[in-house]
């Protein structure tokens, strides 16, 4: 321990270049988990991204499910489905995406796979369809 006191102050640029590095490693993780982004929107903002940016919504839950209840527009890829209708969602890539699920705990693992093939505008519905309907934004059923 003694040494260790001696060599912080005689070598404290490499001891606050080795804590930068550390830092940044850690902002880097958190930043590749979607955390400390923005990524979470309210009800309220999606529906500015949906009206201003004329965002995307997919609803990654079970098409049953989805034709209960969804939002206006919104385009259902169940999330076992991705890999086959990435093809599909490819001509979005340009355009800001929201991703939809029905509490808001699926919707990161979507979004990691869209950023491993070059989607950049991201965003997760935060509670999900349940935060949708709680906040009494309107609602789409499919007639059976």
């Amino acid at each position: 321990m003694e040494k260790f006191v001696q060599f912080v102050p005689n070598h404290w640029i490499l001891v606050t270049g080795f804590i930068v590095t550390l830092f940044l490693l850690f902002l880097d993780v958190r930043w590749k988990q979607g955390i400390g982004r923005n990524t979470h929107l309210t009800p309220s903002q999606v529906v500015w991204l949906i009206n201003n940016e004329k965002a995307i919504v997919i609803d990654i839950r079970d098409s049953k499910i989805f034709e209960k209840g969804h939002i206006t527009h919104a385009i259902n890829i169940p999330i076992v489905a991705l890999n086959e209708q990435l093809n599909a969602i490819n001509q979005y890539k340009q355009k800001p995406l929201i991703i939809v699920c029905s509490f808001g705990n699926k919707s990161l693992r979507f979004m990691n796979k869209l950023r491993k093939h070059d989607f950049q505008k991201i965003y997760i519905l935060s509670g999900g369809m349940g935060a949708w309907k709680s906040s009494n934004m309107p609602v789409v059923k499919l007639r059976s």
